[in-house]
């Protein structure tokens, strides 16, 4: 399966988030970007966090 191939975790966590993935509204605003942030950093996913405007290019954006 092509999820398999490019995520390297295990079968059971890429299921779970194909099941809860949404792929109508692609779009990464800032709210979605904060809320992420907030919850990879309360578990220690990452440290240094890239402002909005550094991590997503905003001329793509619909």
């Amino acid at each position: 399966e092509i999820s398999s191939k490019y995520m390297k975790f295990n079968d059971s966590v890429i299921e779970r988030s194909l099941k809860v993935i949404g792929f109508k509204d692609l779009a990464l605003t800032e709210d979605r970007y904060n809320a992420l942030v907030h919850h990879m950093t309360h578990i220690d996913l990452i440290k240094k966090v890239p402002t909005y405007s550094e991590f997503v290019d905003t001329s793509l954006l619909p």
